[in-house]
């Protein structure tokens, strides 16, 4: 496996645009604009999986994965498999 980072990373990353779905009445508009110049920089490096921490990313990025041919992944669900415990699930 051969990790690497987004041209645009740490301190410089991209926003998925999550947060202005919120902002603006969960209208999807900016939240697209912003998640596709995420989804531009991940298709740049030519990778398949793609790893989130953040939960807004995970969703962002995850709508435009299929079309794109990309597994992207949850780094906390990761993390809790790992361990051996169950990935959360919401209840019912």
């Amino acid at each position: 496996m051969t990790i690497v980072e987004l041209e645009n990373n740490r301190y410089d990353s991209l926003c998925c645009g999550f947060a202005a779905g919120i902002r603006n009445h969960h209208d999807q508009t900016q939240v697209d604009i912003e998640a596709k110049k995420k989804i531009n920089q991940i298709l740049a490096m030519k990778v398949n999986d793609v790893v989130c921490y953040c939960p807004g990313c995970w969703m962002s990025v995850s709508r435009f994965a299929p079309e794109n041919n990309l597994k992207v992944h949850y780094a906390i669900n990761k993390i809790l498999l790992a361990l051996g415990n169950d990935t959360p699930v919401a209840k019912k």
